[in-house]
């Protein structure tokens, strides 16, 4: 497992522990994170974009097909609902609600609340650059004022501000 750039906090990614068992590369730029409870194998102090272009240089070249199998990742997909309906009794009805009404360029902005940890794991948000939500230090009220900002470059066009626990 490669590791690169992320804290692997646990708002982030759900759980304290990673749970794998496959050695661990943790490229950073951070010696907090590489030395954290997640045990790298092997710690590289070294920024992402010095540390990516010379590791892809050293890749074989993508002649093989995708690797990726859709039908699992479907399959994937189903087991995620299925749990986050059997966790959050209806919320997940909520997200399909809002993905049935916002238009396709639409840009979101969420706050730290339980309502986006699990939007973050259920919700397809297939454009870059249009999903927006806090790392790091649990910052609460980002929605509302990020949302703000973020129209300011795409006037006219639609933004969503999901807020709550406190966060407005």
């Amino acid at each position: 497992m490669v590791v690169i750039g992320s804290e692997l906090g646990e708002v982030d990614i759900w759980w304290c522990e990673l749970g794998h068992k496959a050695p661990m590369v943790r490229v950073d730029v951070d010696p907090e994170a590489l030395s954290d409870h997640h045990r790298a194998d092997l710690r590289i102090l070294v920024r992402a974009e010095d540390f990516v272009p010379k590791l892809v240089k050293r890749l074989p070249d993508q002649a093989q097909p995708c690797l990726w199998a859709y039908d699992a990742i479907a399959n994937d997909r189903k087991l995620w609902w299925s749990q986050a309906e059997a966790e959050f009794l209806g919320v997940a009805k909520i997200f399909l609600a809002l993905q049935d009404v916002m238009p396709k360029e639409a840009t979101i902005y969420f706050d730290m609340t339980q309502f986006a940890y699990l939007a973050k794991e259920i919700w397809d948000m297939p454009r870059p650059g249009h999903w927006h939500h806090p790392l790091g230090f649990g910052t609460l009220g980002y929605a509302l004022p990020a949302a703000i900002g973020g129209n300011v470059p795409r006037l006219g066009l639609p933004i969503l501000a999901i807020t709550g626990d406190y966060g407005f």
